[in-house]
């Protein structure tokens, strides 16, 4: 994404342009896993990487069920399959909501993104609650890359990708990723608008990453070839006007937390801390917005640690 790189090919010329008191892009924030499933049940819930092995995901709270007791109405809408083996866990999570929307039921292949705001559209003109938490679940930029875009947004080429050690196969994969990530910045910049209006928070990441050539020939993602860029994401909080102007205070908090290391097992408590709803198993130093975060908190993936290990390898570029 080009929010992360002044080198990298423009991919982010919508969410760019928008005020950086709205949007406040966090630099250094990673996935606990290299899978959907894998990631999703700690995001989602309890569970982290820490306390897997002594309590299941599916025997702690999640984030639905504790938004549903604080009176919020929550609704899910899904790009990805309803039934499959590589989500079982968000899409179990998914329908503990009062609403589940899925886009289709079989391939997730032939859909792009862009239905998940006719969804919302069709949706919203049904709501009337005073509270609302909308889970909008996009395939983004997941393989094969070149399904994730309609043709109008195939603008760059393997001409575009500078890498000279790159076969002209990878160069073609790598511009389709690109065209992947121009599409998904069109995307995430339309959700926003939807709630630009009102008094809301938007957050938008990745369950993880993947790799693109980075520093070997190998694409996409796999826990036994885990590596740096399978686990660095995307992670923005967007804020309203409205919300600036009711919420201040949160405000300072995230603006302080964006350059501030996180891993996304942990966003339950951040979430949780941002909306002021309390539950027994909050811990406030595993909250990127709290006074008491643990900034110094190891962040370990697959037995791993991501800070002092993995982050160490370089790009080829």
């Amino acid at each position: 994404m080009s929010l992360y790189s002044t080198d990298a090919l423009d991919t982010n010329p919508i969410l760019r342009t928008i005020d950086s008191r709205n949007l406040v892009v966090f630099g250094d924030v990673i996935s606990p896993a290299v899978h959907t499933d894998q990631s999703l049940r700690k995001v989602l819930t309890f569970s982290n990487n820490d306390n897997e092995a002594q309590i299941p995901w599916y025997k702690t709270m999640n984030l639905i069920d504790i938004f549903r007791l604080a009176g919020y109405h929550t609704t899910w809408i899904s790009n990805q399959e309803a039934l499959s083996i590589y989500g079982n866990a968000p899409e179990i999570i998914a329908r503990r909501s009062d609403r589940v929307v899925f886009s289709g039921f079989g391939t997730y292949n032939l859909r792009h993104d862009g239905v998940i705001l006719d969804l919302y559209d069709k949706l919203k003109g049904m709501d009337n609650h005073q509270k609302n938490l909308y889970v909008f679940h996009l395939m983004g930029t997941h393989q094969k890359y070149a399904r994730r875009y309609p043709l109008a947004y195939d603008v760059f080429s393997a001409k575009d990708i500078a890498s000279t050690w790159l076969t002209d196969k990878q160069r073609s994969v790598s511009a389709q990723y690109a065209n992947a990530l121009l599409y998904n910045d069109f995307v995430v910049s339309e959700i926003i608008k939807r709630f630009a209006d009102s008094d809301s928070l938007v957050f938008y990441f990745s369950d993880h990453g993947d790799e693109v050539y980075d520093f070997r020939d190998f694409l996409g993602h796999a826990d036994n070839m885990a590596s740096r860029f399978m686990v660095e994401i995307p992670f923005m909080v967007y804020m309203s006007d409205g919300f600036l102007t009711r919420y201040p205070s949160i405000a300072e908090c995230v603006q302080k937390a964006r350059n501030l290391p996180f891993m996304i097992d942990d966003f339950i408590h951040a979430l949780l801390d941002i909306a002021g709803i309390e539950t027994l198993d909050f811990d406030s130093t595993r909250s990127v917005f709290h006074a008491k975060y643990d900034a110094k908190h190891k962040r370990k993936v697959y037995g791993r640690d991501y800070d002092s290990e993995m982050k160490q390898v370089a790009r080829r570029y």
